[in-house]
């Protein structure tokens, strides 16, 4: 287990920190009182160690898809239903089918994969960062710039 506020797993101790009670590093007990030792089992040592965090060019981004005003106005047609019917089989209001396939309302992720799931269809995707192409010889990273360029694509 880390250290509360900076993240070190090394001497770590239980303090009151401005009225909660922390487990904390040493060095971070100075923000408070300490009032005890934290034991930490051989068990979850080895725990600890085998979990790596996700750096973020690992963790996924997901979005709603692009098209997916024509997406969700296409799958209601080959179902053979109106607007009406198809908020009804939803269980959605008429105005909120009509502002998605309309594209000026987006649902929240939640929301589209709910509803691409009733419906079969892909709503969200997903990428990793690392899918990305930057410059060469670049090690900075990306910038808002590289992710306009490969939107544009």
């Amino acid at each position: 287990m880390p250290c509360e506020i900076c993240g070190s797993e090394t001497n770590l101790v239980k303090a009151d920190i401005e009225g909660a009670s922390l487990i904390v590093c040493k060095n971070c007990a100075r923000f408070g009182k300490i009032t005890g030792s934290v034991k930490v089992e051989a068990s979850q040592e080895v725990h600890l160690q085998a979990r790596q965090p996700l750096s973020a060019a690992e963790e996924p981004f997901e979005f709603v898809v692009k098209d997916f005003p024509s997406i969700l106005k296409k799958k209601r047609e080959s179902l053979g239903l109106n607007q009406e019917d198809f908020a009804k089989k939803l269980n959605e209001k008429l105005s909120i089918v009509q502002k998605m396939e309309s594209g000026e309302f987006t649902p929240s992720l939640d929301a589209a994969r709910k509803l691409g799931k009733l419906l079969g269809i892909k709503l969200v995707e997903q990428f990793r960062e690392e899918q990305l192409k930057t410059n060469a010889g670049s090690s900075e990273g990306f910038t808002i710039g590289d992710v306009v360029k490969i939107k544009k694509r």
